[in-house]
């Protein structure tokens, strides 16, 4: 059983590795105020009730959420995806797919960040960098 994001990160190798360390790595240095957990045996970050989480299948990388607009969000950005009731399924070799999985991350830390839900400790009007 998995106890930790570490862990689970650990499980894989090549570019399953990379897509799930590139999204753990950035939650922990972008938002350390929100603490990761595992949950449904996948990395998983939330706020109020609601969630972002990413996980590695066979063949996808898979962000779900219970957040309607983020999964909108995603809905809208990825025109190669595989959607399921609360997931987008992003084949690896998409890597054009990224840039809409950091917005949507983005979008999720703000939008409860403004109704205070967690501490507001990073936005501070600059623009907002992705890696790569």
């Amino acid at each position: 059983m998995l106890n930790s994001i570490e862990e689970y990160v650990n499980q894989f190798d090549g570019t399953k590795r990379e897509w799930i360390e590139e999204y753990t790595a950035y939650m922990k240095e972008k938002h350390p105020e929100i603490e990761g957990v595992i949950w449904f045996r996948m990395p998983t970050y939330k706020m109020d009730c609601y969630y972002i989480a990413f996980a590695c299948t066979k063949h996808y990388f898979a962000v779900h959420t219970n957040d309607s607009e983020c999964f909108d969000l995603l809905k809208i950005g990825l025109d190669n995806s595989v959607f399921g009731k609360r997931s987008a399924k992003i084949r690896y070799s998409d890597d054009q797919a990224k840039h809409v999985v950091y917005n949507t991350i983005e979008f999720f830390v703000h939008k409860f960040q403004k109704d205070n839900r967690v501490p507001n400790t990073l936005i501070s009007g600059e623009v907002i960098g992705f890696p790569g």
